[in-house]
């Protein structure tokens, strides 16, 4: 009895010391992240070729620590002339304080709000990924594309995990700003800077600018206009209506009796 006492007792303490250094921080490192090797799609527009090494705490956790979900969003500009169907998100992402995964990503897109993000333009929920083991997340929605005309959007990409089962979630920042600063919020404020609601990095104390992602799907096709006739080809004419050749044999009479009438 008194060796299962002890068991239960060095058992008690272990936990209390592995409980003790899971620390809830707002930054962890990603390491050994190699470029990405996507190349099912076409990519649309790079953001990865400045990476920091950091990773910026952007998680939905469970009900327990909702004073720490966070999130990150960044800016892009749509350039093709008839917009682009966005059908995947790729981003530099990673965890400390446990090895995850993340259950799915939450994938928004927004319209731009100057300099933020503004009213939600497409919105994907625990959305299915893949991770290629060197730091590179993709979220993939091929079937249901987001369409964006030409413009500036803000991408916003947040790991659903609990902290008691993965740990910590983050997404890789750049260390080079493109663009408009990247921005976060944490609207529990339970990492206590104050952002509360979307913030430049740089007003949450961190020193990175931007956030690594890269957007890959297809340039959107206009209307085709219709073509003119070949030189030298006949135009055709239109065929009249039935109504329309009765009035015009009743305006031939008209006339011919007005003139018939005129001359007597």
């Amino acid at each position: 009895m008194r060796s299962l006492k002890g068991i239960l007792v060095v058992a008690a303490v272990m936990l209390l010391a592995t409980g003790a250094t899971a620390e809830m921080t707002r930054e962890g490192q990603i390491t050994g992240q190699q470029p990405a090797n996507w190349i099912n799609q076409t990519t649309l527009y790079d953001q990865t070729a400045n990476p920091s090494g950091s990773l910026s705490s952007t998680q939905n956790f469970e009900a327990a620590y909702d004073a720490y979900d966070a999130e990150g969003a960044d800016d892009f500009v749509v350039t093709w002339a008839d917009g682009w169907n966005i059908e995947q998100v790729g981003v530099g992402a990673g965890y400390w304080n446990g090895a995850g995964p993340a259950s799915g990503l939450n994938v928004v897109i927004y319209d731009d709000g100057t300099n933020m993000p503004g009213s939600a333009v497409c919105t994907y929920m625990n959305n299915p990924y893949t991770d290629d083991g060197a730091g590179n997340f993709l979220a993939d929605f091929t079937a249901t594309p987001c369409y964006l005309p030409t413009g500036t959007y803000w991408v916003s990409v947040q790991g659903n995990m609990d902290f008691a089962v993965g740990g910590q979630y983050g997404w890789a920042t750049q260390s080079v700003m493109t663009g408009a600063e990247g921005v976060w919020r944490n609207p529990g404020d339970g990492f206590g800077n104050g952002c509360t609601s979307w913030t430049p990095r740089s007003g949450c104390a961190y020193t990175d600018p931007d956030y690594t992602f890269l957007l890959n799907g297809t340039e959107s096709v206009g209307p085709t206009p219709t073509p003119p006739p070949p030189s030298g080809a006949a135009v055709p004419v239109p065929a009249m209506s039935n109504f329309g050749m009765v009035a015009m044999i009743l305006l031939v009479i008209g006339v011919a009796i007005l003139v018939m009438w005129r001359r007597s």
